[in-house]
């Protein structure tokens, strides 16, 4: 680009800023000082010269001193004579003179005080000073002129020729500032023209006013002196470059050079004011075009002539001429300044200047050809560039001259000589570098290298511009201010011809966006983005030109149309009403497009790089806008198809060129750009796919093709052309889509949801193909303007609308054609014709029959491929179009198009594809769920292709979404059918639920007949009377017949061998039956028991008794309560009892009113109890005795009718009888888990739970033997097992709150407590009389005494003694982490069966009978049935075991209940009455107390001290109650018994001494000592009370007792006396070793058999102080025996012998003893008083 000189001001003079600045007094002082000055320099040599100053000074004084009212015009009237001293002093030639006038001037002139008389003097002083001061006069000068108007004319031309002199200078400051100089002063010339006030007064135009002859002093009076100056100095110009006589009358002349470019700053910046003026227009056109023209007649006649000029010239200059002369050849600085010119004359002056400004563009066009010479033709593009870059000029010129008849076609030849020099670029480049190869380069060319470039025939050529073509430097233009020619690169010319290109496309652009946008002003429109921008794609922008009028001139960049040419206001070609506008666009196009068509297509094929793809490609899609919109076909069709080929792999071109037509329409020079040629196909672009091509029939296609990265650019460009501009295409459109199935294919897109694209998961046959991640980049952004594509169908007409379909229904049958050999044919004709039916949903009238007919025939061929989509598509279409209808006929009610929608789903039923059945079916469901509300005539044709599914294992997935329309249709709208369309609705239901295919259909098949018997029966009286008008429905039809037949069907799938299908089936029937009971009438109960669940009973009972108890393998796990046919049928059996029963709970105020109530309820408890024997199985019989449970409340609650309660004792006696009887289990152990049933505990606590209230209703009418039936199997029931893998077991182990009962025996308990409650009939507490009967009382006793010894031992479950059994106990009375870690880490062999402790329970029941007992021990038949004796029979057990017992609060226990009804039943037992019935109870006490204190079991070792302490305290509380309330009553007690309690207490005494064994004497404290004590002190008691009786005559008989009782006292003093004497002796003799441990021991229990025998004597004799005060006064006497009491004494000595033993651990036991002597030596009898103590 190129820039034009502005006018600068001198650095130092400004007329209006420094005129006001000044001081006009100190202008005037400095001025005098010079003045004062010359005279001084001057008054000896040049006296004339110093009176003129003084003269001077006089006159400035003078004008002072009157003070006119403006100073500076005063001394402006005088100037002329005031510088006449410095005139003079200027001749003389001396250089201070000449220096201070140089100063007096400048400050006259700065100030605006000179004259024109005293300027004009001024320029001659300077003519006088020039030789000698040359930059002061040139500074000088330059102010003169530029600071007022007053040098005109004359003096003007004499100043100019001054400074031109100058230019000539030697001095190169000199010259240069010369030049500077002269351009200031030509500016400031036409710097005065005022152009506004000549316009003003100008009126017409210029070219009338320069026809009129006129002057310029008549045109223009207050202008003419500026104008005539004007164009004097033009005329003078232009005749002074050619060496003629100027009109400036100097002998000097101008350089051609620098008059060239004077000329060429004047026409660029004053162009305004040229045209403003007529004779300055004139000169312009007779003078400087006639120059113009005449310098460039060299290089034309040469041209001309055919002599070519050699390109070795190109560094010198044209002709060696240095005149310039006219005759003569210009340089080539001066040939670019002209060509400057002549840019600026076309641009700025072509309206006055037609004919000239065509010669200039023949001459440029001429300079193009390739018989210039390569500088040439660059220099000429260079300006042809300029004209080309500014719409309006191009707009001008081809409205000026092509659309003129008898003109050139300047347009086109200036287009068509780009297109050609672009192409020969290309060559050149090409040779250029194979010459540089072979080693002939020539070196003129210089090498270089860019970031973008192109890629020709293997050679790369740099692109010297930006991408966008919108930014290179002018080799050649912009060096004009070298004469000789720069040397330029090698692909310099190509970048220019790439720009050129671009920018015709950009002014063809903007013109056309100006034309057909009249509301945009032009102005407006060259002002949008002026600065290069890029969109997305890389925006083509053209730079700003640096000359201000042509970047106003600046066009829209090409984004700015692709992205928002179809904005508010832009008007189509069409609506143009002006026709010479539609002539110039026409024009334009037409005579572009041949010649820009080839360059683009080559540079598209060259371009190596994505930005300069995007550019080209811009420039295509702008072509193909204009091209359409003024419907030039051929010129459309070409653009188009190119770059459809541009899209594909090379090996497409011959499919392009068959499609293309060649012959016709298109020239050969665009048909050749078809061809497929090997010279460019390795250009540097990226592959980023590999595929496999696509067939076409009838033809031969390649076999793999590559797609670059230069494809997809050219694919997004034909994207978004034909998405903005396909309302223009027409025919196009199989160009189009036919590449774009290609593309497609190649890319391996799949459709998608609505006919969209996206990238296939997987390849199918294309197994080679190769996808980079380039491509899958880019693939959702072209998927995505593939779209745009289609939608913007909705905006084109119908025509072409047809245009598309056609087009796609012909793509569709070709891959029908191929569908026969390819397994996966292209669907892109089917995918796109369903988009551009759904983006044309509101005309789908006009396309429907078209597109139906075309997709049913896809949906027929034999490729499942292509036939699978195309019903989806199809279905997909006919949902969209019904929905849009649908809203369409909410407006018009229009019911017709909806039945033509649904029409084609009817047709598809002939299909027996099940892939397109498939289809079928999920469009309907489809249907429904979008459109199910507002169908109104098209429900039969919905439910007859819902109900035609198969059911055949290949078509499950027919079943499946035919179920779901089905379903949709129940849940939704039930409503909008017809009532006799509900039996077809639970026909199709059941139907569902037997089919096999898919096991959850079967189950929701089931919920939907309990939706439908919800809609049936919540509108029962709208169906019935629905069902009264519906013609299609039978007369005889009723509700009751809908619901009845619902039943049956679930009663059915209640059979059905499927678990899950059952289970919903059971729920759903008797949900429904509870929900709706309220509906049904008793009649119809009636017949729902008898035909429905009595029957369903019957069937499930049966299937249940034939069900395989095997395991049945299958794939999924199932939990091992599941894993055989009878498990699963047991969850069968649960739910229809439970539920039949819950129907008899819940409704038996209407059930009971039912006829023949007593026959169903006896046949229901027979089912009951059938269930529970027949069903070996826990889950059924817990079921069942839960149903029995319900039925049981709900009769108590309602009924005791005995009729009732009959059947239910039967059924519970029936119950027992099967389950709790004992089993004979077989002795073989493998068959012994299959055969053993063992009834869970729950099954047992409800079972026994069930007894009370059928004894509360029965009572009156029980018998002894149904009492002992129910002891018998209560008793069966507690001593039932739990099974060892029992989760019961862990249930049991790890509660803590189970008080060491389980819930079974807790109920057990409870139950016993009730019925005895129940039997005593509300007696008195305390006991009843003797009068009481209570007949059930004993069976209850022995019930409970029975119970009370399963503390001991538990029957054996199933008769004992089977090995294969093995039981093993749970204790729930030790803690509960205990029970739990020892039950989980038991393992035994066999089957193992796991019994509940009934210790506790045991305990209670013991406890019971004695409370019992206590209330009834006086009733007759409890003494006569001898309870008493019962019951000490039952605590002997447990007593007589003591330690051997599992828990010691057993024998606790029962010692405690032994005493109770001890202390209960004496009296009733000491009555002489009863003396023969309570014999034998008072032998078995006996028997009961002795082996309960010397039982045969010992203590554990374990046990601690405390824990004998513990126990000991029992034994002695039985001795105490003996001894207080049994030996009290001797006289009514057989003697047997005392006798025995007598030896008891004498054994008691003797027993903790003979039989102990000690290891120390810390454990003597383990020895029965309170026993001990107890039964001496109760010997000793009875023994002096028995004296004491005897001697008063009370005791006879007694004597016996005594005896005994003496002899066990000496034996007992005996022993110890022995003791002691052998441990004194022992210990002397083994001297000082220390005796056995366990002779330590012996003696520890002797002292303390002392000590305690010593107490008891001391705590008689306290009672009886007689005792020791009468020695021997009797037989008895009341007195201790002698015998015994020396007997004490004597021990004496033997203990004192013992305080001096070495065992010093005796001597506090020694001490104890002696210390219990103290009350017998201060009180011995006097008979002993005399012994001789010493003698121990």
């Amino acid at each position: 680009m190129f820039s034009f000189g502005q006018s600068q001001a001198p650095s130092n003079v400004s007329s209006g800023a420094q005129t006001g600045d000044l001081n006009l007094k100190k202008v005037i002082e400095n001025f005098l000082t010079d003045l004062r000055l010359t005279a001084s320099e001057t008054k000896r040599k040049y006296p004339n010269i110093k009176e003129l100053c003084d003269a001077s000074i006089l006159k400035i004084r003078s004008i002072q001193t009157n003070k006119p009212v403006d100073l500076a015009a005063g001394i402006r009237e005088v100037s002329s004579e005031l510088i006449e001293p410095f005139l003079l002093a200027v001749d003389v030639r001396v250089a201070r003179l000449n220096q201070i006038s140089l100063q007096a001037v400048q400050k006259l002139i700065v100030a605006s005080l000179i004259s024109q008389l005293a300027a004009s003097k001024v320029v001659d002083m300077m003519g006088v000073l020039v030789e000698m001061e040359a930059l002061k006069v040139l500074q000088t000068l330059l102010q003169l002129v530029t600071t007022d108007t007053i040098v005109v004319k004359g003096a003007l031309q004499r100043a100019i020729a001054i400074c031109t002199n100058l230019t000539f200078s030697k001095e190169p400051v000199i010259a240069n500032t010369a030049e500077a100089t002269v351009k200031q002063l030509v500016n400031t010339i036409f710097d005065r023209i005022d152009d506004r006030k000549m316009k003003e007064k100008g009126g017409g135009g210029t070219r009338e006013m320069i026809g009129s002859g006129s002057s310029p002093e008549e045109l223009f009076p207050e202008q003419s002196v500026f104008l005539h100056d004007a164009e004097c100095f033009l005329k003078d110009l232009c005749t002074n470059v050619t060496n003629e006589q100027t009109h400036l009358r100097t002998t000097s002349e101008v350089s051609p050079s620098l008059g060239i470019e004077i000329l060429e700053n004047v026409l660029h910046i004053y162009h305004r004011k040229l045209t403003a003026c007529p004779t300055l227009m004139l000169v312009v056109k007779d003078n400087v075009c006639k120059l113009v023209l005449k310098m460039l007649s060299p290089c034309c006649t040469k041209l001309k002539s055919g002599a070519s000029i050699a390109d070795q010239q190109q560094q010198s200059s044209i002709s060696s001429s240095s005149s310039g002369g006219a005759g003569g050849d210009v340089q080539f600085g001066l040939l670019v300044r002209l060509l400057r010119i002549v840019h600026i004359l076309v641009s700025r002056y072509m309206d006055c200047l037609l004919m000239e400004c065509e010669i200039f563009l023949s001459h440029l066009v001429r300079f193009l050809h390739s018989q210039s010479p390569q500088w040439l033709k660059v220099l000429s593009c260079e300006i042809v560039h300029y004209i080309i870059a500014q719409p309006s000029l191009v707009s001008g010129i081809c409205e000026k001259y092509d659309l003129k008849s008898s003109s050139t076609k300047i347009y086109a030849d200036i287009v068509t000589s780009i297109g050609q020099l672009a192409q020969n670029q290309f060559a050149l480049c090409y040779s250029t570098s194979a010459s540089q190869t072979s080693g002939n380069n020539s070196g003129t060319a210089t090498m270089v290298t860019s970031d973008v470039s192109f890629f020709y025939k293997g050679v790369t050529i740099p692109i010297l511009c930006n991408p966008q073509g919108t930014s290179m430097k002018n080799m050649y233009v912009d060096g004009m201010d070298r004469s000789d020619m720069p040397s330029i690169p090698e692909s310099y010319s190509v970048s220019l011809s790439y720009i050129c290109v671009l920018d015709i496309v950009r002014s063809l652009n903007h013109i056309f966006a100006e034309q057909l946008t009249p509301h945009i002003s032009a102005t407006t429109a060259t002002d949008i983005q002026r600065e290069g921008e890029k969109d997305e794609d890389g925006g083509l922008a053209v730079e700003g030109y640096s000359e201000q009028d042509v970047s106003q001139q600046q066009q829209t960049p090409l984004v700015q149309v692709v992205a928002g040419e179809n904005g508010t206001g832009r008007l189509s070609f069409s609506q143009l009403v002006d026709g010479e506008r539609k002539r110039l666009l026409h024009e334009l196009v037409a005579s572009s497009w041949l010649g820009i068509m080839p360059p683009l297509c080559l540079f598209l094929e060259a371009a190596s790089d994505q930005p300069v793809v995007d550019t080209v490609l811009k420039a295509f899609q702008i072509l193909v806008k204009l091209s359409g919109e003024i419907g030039l076909v051929s010129s459309r069709d070409a653009f188009i198809a190119y770059l459809c080929k541009a899209c594909l792999p090379s090996s497409y071109a011959p499919l392009f060129l068959e499609s293309f037509d060649v012959s016709n329409n298109t020239p050969q020079s665009i048909a050749a750009l078809f061809k497929f040629t090997e010279e460019n196909k390795n250009a540097n672009s990226q592959i980023v796919a590999i595929s496999h091509a696509l067939a076409v029939p009838g033809r031969t296609s390649p076999q793999n093709v590559s797609l670059t990265s230069k494809n997809l650019q050219c694919m997004n460009a034909v994207l978004r052309v034909t998405a903005e501009h396909g309302a223009s295409f027409d025919t196009s459109w199989n160009f189009v889509l036919k590449t774009l199935e290609h593309f497609v294919w190649i890319l391996c897109l799949k459709p998608s949801t609505g006919g969209l694209l996206k990238a296939a998961t997987s390849m199918g046959e294309k197994s080679n193909t190769v996808i980079t991640a380039v491509a899958l980049s880019e693939i959702p952004d072209l998927t995505m303007r593939l779209s745009k594509v289609f939608t913007s169908t909705k905006d084109l007409e119908k025509e072409q609308l047809d245009h598309v379909i056609g087009a796609l229904i012909s793509i569709s049958n070709c891959a029908l054609q191929s569908a026969a050999s390819m397994k996966e044919p292209s669907l892109f004709g089917p995918a796109k014709l369903l988009e551009t039916g759904l983006v044309n949903l509101f005309r789908v009238d006009c396309l429907w029959d078209t597109l139906s007919s075309h997709f049913l025939q896809l949906c027929r061929n034999g490729n499942a491929y292509l036939r699978c989509y195309a019903a989806d598509a199809f279905t997909q279409l006919v949902r969209s179009a019904l929905c849009h209808n649908i809203r369409t006929e909410q407006q018009t009610g229009d019911q017709k198009l909806q039945l033509d929608l649904l029409n084609p789903l009817s047709s598809m039923c002939t299909i027996h594809y099940p892939d397109v059945r498939l289809k079928q079916l999920e469009c309907v469901h489809q249907i429904l769920q979008t459109n199910g509300q507002q169908l109104v005539c098209g429900w039969p044709i919905l439910l007859q292709v819902i109900e035609s599914f198969d059911v055949e294992p290949s078509c499950d997935g027919l079943v499946k979404t035919a179920f779901v329309s089905l379903q949709l249709v129940v849940s939704d709208f039930l409503h909008s059918l017809p009532a006799s369309s509900l039996l077809q609705c639970i026909n199709a239901a059941s139907k569902f639920g037997n089919q096999r295919v898919e096991l959850n259909i079967s189950l929701t098949a089931v919920e939907i007949l309990w939706n439908v018997s919800d809609y049936i029966f919540n509108n029962y009286k709208s169906i019935e009377a629905d069902l009264g008008k519906d013609k299609q429905a039978s007369h005889t039809q009723k509700v009751n017949d809908y619901i009845l037949a619902l039943f049956v069907k679930l009663a059915d799938l209640c059979c059905d061998e499927r678990p899950p299908v059952r289970k919903s089936a059971a729920q759903t029937l008797f949900g429904t039956i509870n929900v709706h009971s309220s509906s049904m009438d008793v009649h119809f109960w009636h017949t729902v028991v008898w035909t429905v669940l009595f029957t369903l009973l019957t069937e499930v009972s049966k299937s249940y008794t034939v069900a395989c108890a095997d395991v049945v393998k299958k794939d999924l796990l199932v939990h091992h309560s599941r894993d055989t046919p009878e498990k699963q049928w047991s969850e069968t059996v649960v739910l229809c009892l439970s539920g039949v029963c819950k129907i008899f709970v819940s409704f038996h105020h209407t059930l009971f009113n039912v006829s023949g109530f007593e026959e169903i309820w006896k046949t229901l408890t027979n089912e009951l109890r059938q269930f529970c024997a027949l069903c070996k199985n826990n889950e059924v019989t817990n079921a069942a005795i839960k149903c029995f449970q319900d039925l049981v409340e709900v009769l108590g609650t309602v009924s005791n009718d005995v009729k009732l309660w009959t059947p239910i004792w039967a059924a519970w006696v029936g119950m027992g009888k099967e389950l709790l009887a004992p089993t004979n289990l077989p002795a073989n152990s493998a068959n012994l888990k299959k055969s053993l049933f063992v009834p869970s505990q729950q099954f047992l606590t409800i079972y026994v739970t069930q007894f009370v209230p059928i004894f509360k209703a029965l009572k009156k009418v029980f018998t002894k033997n149904d009492l002992e039936s129910f002891g018998l199997y209560l008793t069966a029931t507690v001593s039932i097992p739990l099974p060892g893998d029992s989760t019961a077991i862990f249930m049991l182990a790890s509660n803590p709150d189970c008080n060491g009962m389980s819930p079974l025996q807790t109920t057990v308990i409870n139950c016993l407590t009730t019925t005895a409650s129940h039997i005593l009939d509300g007696s008195p507490p305390g006991g009843g009389g003797s009068n009481q009967d209570w007949p059930l009382l004993p069976t209850l006793y022995a019930l409970l005494n029975n119970l009370s010894t399963f503390a001991c031992e538990v029957p054996p479950f199933g008769g004992g003694g089977n090995p294969g059994v093995k039981t093993r106990i749970i204790d729930l009375n030790v803690p509960a982490t205990y029970r739990a870690s020892a039950n989980a880490n038991s393992n035994s062999s066999g089957h193992e069966l796991v019994q509940v402790s009934c210790t506790v329970f045991s305990e209670k029941c013991l406890r019971l009978v004695v409370e019992l007992y206590a209330k009834t021990h006086s009733s007759t038949r409890v003494v006569k049935e001898k309870i008493m004796q019962r019951i000490v029979a039952a605590c002997r057990r447990p007593l007589a075991m003591k330690y051997a017992c599992s828990s010691k609060s057993t024998w606790k226990c029962a010692l405690a209940a032994l005493m109770k009804v001890i202390i209960t039943g004496l009296p009733v037992a000491t009555q002489p009455a009863n003396e023969e019935l309570f014999r034998e109870m008072w032998v078995e006490l006996a028997d009961c107390i002795e082996e309960f204190l010397f039982p045969k079991t010992s203590a554990p070792a374990n046990m601690s001290l405390e824990e004998h302490q513990s126990d000991e305290s029992y034994d002695v509380q039985l001795i105490n109650l003996i001894s207080s309330e049994v030996l009290p009553c001797a006289r009514s007690i057989p003697k047997q018994f005392v006798a025995r309690i007598m030896e008891m207490l004498n054994r008691g005494s003797i027993h903790s001494a003979a039989n102990a064994s000690f290891l120390d004497a810390e454990l003597g404290r383990k020895l029965r000592e309170d026993l001990a004590r107890t039964c001496f002190h109760t010997l000793l008691h009875f023994s002096f009370s028995e004296e004491n009786n005897a001697a008063s005559g009370k005791g006879v008989g007694v004597s016996e007792e005594s005896a005994i009782t003496r002899l066990a006292l000496e034996a007992l003093l005996t022993r110890c006396a022995q003791v002691l004497t052998k441990f004194v002796e022992d210990e002397r003799k083994s001297g000082k070793l220390p005796l056995p441990k366990p002779r330590l021991v012996e003696l520890a229990f002797v002292l303390k058999a002392i000590a305690t025998f010593l107490q008891s004597l001391s705590s008689i004799t306290a009672s009886n102080s007689t005792l020791l005060s009468t020695p021997n006064s009797g037989r008895g006497g009341g007195r201790v025996d002698e015998h015994i009491w020396q007997m004490v004494f004597d021990l004496y000595p033997l203990l004192l012998n013992l305080t001096a033993t070495n065992a010093t651990q005796v001597h506090p036991m020694v001490r104890d003893v002696l210390h219990e002597y103290r009350p017998f030596l201060s009180s011995a009898p006097t008979s002993l008083s005399s012994a001789p103590l010493s003698s121990a």
